[in-house]
């Protein structure tokens, strides 16, 4: 089975973000990584604030932010990176020049690996956040929802305790929130 685990952005302050990674990347099969965009796309935001720049070229540097959070989580799960293709375990580094869809804040790190869980086939798509008790589409970005029934993905939400929890992927059923 092939599944993509997107590991949110804001996990970047829990100190378990190098144990999360290097769990996740034990289970069998092991899951193709999708970064968010943490405090690096935070910066994009705060500079388009700023500097009042167009939403495409703060689409572009959002996902080069996610680029950046992706190779930390390499770098601490000690895994390879891939941009095309990906096979599993790795990290999923998205091409800031790709169209992944409307080139604006509606669109973030959860519908990129929304996409990315749809392109590779994937069957399941697990959001690591660290607010989870609430519906997914009040967790998700505005085309998240529809990119995710249109793949026909089923959707786990669940937070990095919940995830450390976990032996497998046949596991994030129960895990659902």
């Amino acid at each position: 089975m092939k599944w993509v685990l997107k590991l949110g952005g804001a996990q970047h302050a829990d100190a378990r973000l190098a144990s999360l990674v290097r769990h996740v990347a034990t289970f069998d099969p092991p899951p193709i990584i999708a970064p968010g965009g943490g405090p690096f796309a935070d910066q994009v935001r705060r500079a388009q604030k700023r500097w009042l720049f167009d939403d495409a070229t703060a689409h572009k540097m959002a996902v080069l932010a996610v680029r950046q959070y992706g190779l930390l989580l390499a770098a601490l799960g000690e895994l390879p990176t891939s941009e095309a293709a990906p096979k599993p375990p790795c990290v999923w580094l998205p091409d800031a020049d790709a169209a992944y869809g409307r080139a604006d804040w509606t669109l973030t790190s959860d519908s990129l690996a929304a996409r990315l869980a749809c392109e590779v086939g994937a069957e399941r798509l697990v959001l690591v956040k660290p607010v989870c008790d609430r519906p997914p589409a009040e967790l998700v970005d505005e085309q998240f929802m529809a990119v995710a029934k249109e793949g026909g993905l089923r959707v786990t939400v669940l937070d990095a305790a919940a995830c450390l929890r976990l032996r497998g992927v046949d596991e994030f059923e129960d895990a659902a929130v």
